[in-house]
Order: structure tokens, then sequence, then C-alpha cells
């Protein structure tokens, strides 16, 4: 049964080393003949590794000890948003985050400068646009940390 990414995508990508955790490592999703033509490019350009069982082993680890903490990650995101939302300083549209990814705009300043508040709290995020700032939750992030990252960005952004 095709989902909503299958229906519209001829490839998926799913990578491993985001918020699962595994050193690295993405698997590709297509049909036989992409999936062919996607490995002779990969051999093409350096990506045929010998030792990939090592890269498969953590992958592996990582999909069965970490995967059902991504569903904690997104909880944590779409109370990020919320927060977010709550600052007059910021902007989101709160129904925009699906995932552990939080991407979200800064009003009357840059990105750059935000950013450099947030750092000095400790909180590190990225820039993803002149004043658009993307935040990604994984499983090394606490709840005392989350706490703390909403407190900041109310004292910060309000």
């Amino acid at each position: 049964e095709p989902d909503f990414f299958s229906s519209i995508a001829e490839t998926i990508s799913v990578c491993f080393s985001k918020g699962l955790g595994a050193p690295v490592g993405s698997m590709l999703l297509a049909d036989s003949d992409t999936i062919k033509r996607a490995k002779r490019y990969r051999k093409m350009w350096g990506g045929g590794m010998r030792q990939v069982g090592l890269l498969a082993a953590g992958a592996d680890y990582a999909l069965n000890h970490n995967f059902e903490l991504l569903e904690e990650d997104h909880r944590r995101a779409k109370e990020l948003a919320a927060v977010i939302n709550e600052c007059p300083k910021l902007s989101i549209n709160p129904e925009s985050v699906e995932s552990n990814i939080v991407i979200f705009d800064v009003i009357d300043e840059e990105a750059p400068s935000a950013l450099a508040k947030l750092e000095k709290a400790g909180i590190r995020m990225v820039q993803f646009g002149p004043a658009t700032i993307r935040a990604t939750f994984h499983f090394q992030i606490s709840e005392d940390d989350t706490r703390r990252v909403f407190q900041t960005l109310k004292e910060l952004f309000n």
C-alpha cells in the first residue's frame, strides 16, 4: 500500500544518522531500475565501499534501538513549535512541524544574531535562510534540555 510520499516521489532517501543516531548511512527506496542506475552512479563517484558491513551494523543498531525514540523527538518538536508561536519576535506555522525538524523565522533581526544569542545560552541551532532558523531534535536531547530551550526562547524572544 503506497504512502503519501511514495505517491508523489520516484525515490525516497532514508537517513540513519540523523534522528536515529547511526554514525553514517542512508537507504534509497525506488523501483529496481532506478536502484540499478543509482548503484552504478554511486560506484562511479567512489561510493563502492568494501567494509560496508560495519556501517550497516550501525544502521541496524539505530533501527532496533533508537527508532521508537523518534516519537519523543517529534513530540518535542511540536511542543517547541507551540513555544515559538507564542514568542512575538519569532514566527512559525505550528502545523508545518511533522517530524523532529522545526523551521522558524526571527522577526526584526537576522538569523546570525539570533543564533549568537542562543549559542551564548548554550543552545545550538542552524541558519536556514537570512532570517530562518532550523532546530532538530535527536535522542541525545533530554527532557531537561528541552525545557531549558523553551525557557531561553521565551526569555530572548518575548
